[in-house]
C-alpha cells in the first residue's frame, strides 16, 4: 500500500509498505523540463538559491508545484550538491537520487524486440523498493541500475552484479552517514561513490536488468543546456579519471 506523508521540514516520504523512500531530485537550468519529471509530484526538488524565483514563476505559470522546492548554496560542483541532498535522507530507509532529466525505468531483459519503459511512478517505486531490499538485506549502502541500454553491455546469466559502476542520474542510498560524494570531483562523482562502496562494504547492488532512462533529446539538439551541460567537459573528464587512479592506486 503506497502513501506519501510530509515530514516537518517540509519534504515529500514514499512509504511502500513497511519501506520508505525520499525522492531528490537536483535541477539547474531546467524549471520548464522538470515539471514533466514522473516523480516531480512526489519528489523533493533541490535548486540553487538564485534560481528560486525562476523556477518558482514557472511552476506558477504552469499551475503546478512539485512536492517540495529546496534552496541550496552548494552550486558549481554537483557532488556538494548531491551530499547536501544525502543530508536530507534522515530517518527514512533510503533516499533516492534521480537527476532532472530521469524520465522512468527502462527494462533490458526481454525477448522482445521492443524493449519496456515505464514512467508510471507507482512501478518505479516498486523497482526501487525491491533492490532496497537487496542491498540492505547484504548490508551494502548503495545500489544502482545499468548505466546503458545498449545490448552488448548485459548478459541474460548475469542480471546483477556486486561490482559495478552506475550512474548517480539513478542511484539509491542507504549508508550516507559512511558513503559520501567526493567533491574534489566534477563529473566522476558516481563512479568514485560505487569504488567507496566496495571498499567500504565489498560490494553494491547492481540490478542490470533495469537502466535508470534519461531523456537527452535536448541535450542532443542543442536545446538543452541546463543541467551539467557547461561543466562535463573533456578536460573536466581527463581530470577527474588522473584523480582517481591516484587516489584508488592499482
Amino acid at each position: 500500500m503506497k502513501r506519501v506523508s510530509r515530514r516537518d521540514d517540509g519534504l515529500l516520504v514514499i512509504h511502500n509498505g513497511d519501506v520508505s523512500m525520499v525522492v531528490c531530485i537536483p535541477s539547474r537550468g531546467r524549471a520548464h523540463r522538470v515539471i514533466n519529471h514522473p516523480f516531480f509530484a512526489l519528489g523533493n526538488v533541490f535548486v540553487a538559491e538564485d534560481e528560486m524565483d525562476e523556477y518558482g514563476r514557472t511552476f506558477a505559470e504552469a499551475k503546478t508545484q512539485p512536492g517540495a522546492l529546496v534552496p541550496h548554496n552548494a552550486d558549481g560542483s554537483l557532488p556538494r550538491i548531491r551530499n547536501f541532498m544525502l543530508d536530507h535522507k534522515r530517518e527514512s530507509d533510503f533516499e533516492m537520487q534521480l537527476d532532472d532529466d530521469y524520465a522512468g525505468m527502462h527494462y533490458l531483459f526481454t525477448l522482445r524486440s521492443a524493449q519496456t519503459r515505464t514512467s508510471d511512478p507507482r512501478r518505479i517505486i516498486d523497482i526501487f523498493t525491491r533492490s532496497y531490499l537487496c542491498a540492505s538485506d547484504m548490508g551494502t549502502g548503495l545500489f544502482c541500475y545499468a548505466q546503458t541500454a545498449v545490448p552488448y553491455e548485459r548478459h541474460s546469466f548475469s542480471p546483477f552484479r556486486l561490482r559495478g559502476w552506475g550512474m548517480g542520474a539513478c542511484m539509491g542510498h542507504l549508508r550516507p552517514d559512511v558513503l559520501r560524494f567526493d567533491e574534489n570531483l566534477r563529473v566522476k562523482d558516481d563512479l568514485d561513490l560505487c569504488l567507496q562502496a566496495i571498499a567500504q562494504f565489498k560490494y553494491l547492488w547492481q540490478d542490470m536488468r533495469y537502466w535508470g532512462w534519461c531523456d537527452e533529446t535536448g541535450g542532443r539538439t542543442g536545446a538543452d543546456t541546463g543541467g551539467l551541460a557547461n561543466i562535463r567537459t573533456s578536460d573536466a573528464e581527463l581530470r577527474d579519471i588522473r584523480y582517481l587512479q591516484q587516489k584508488y592506486g592499482r
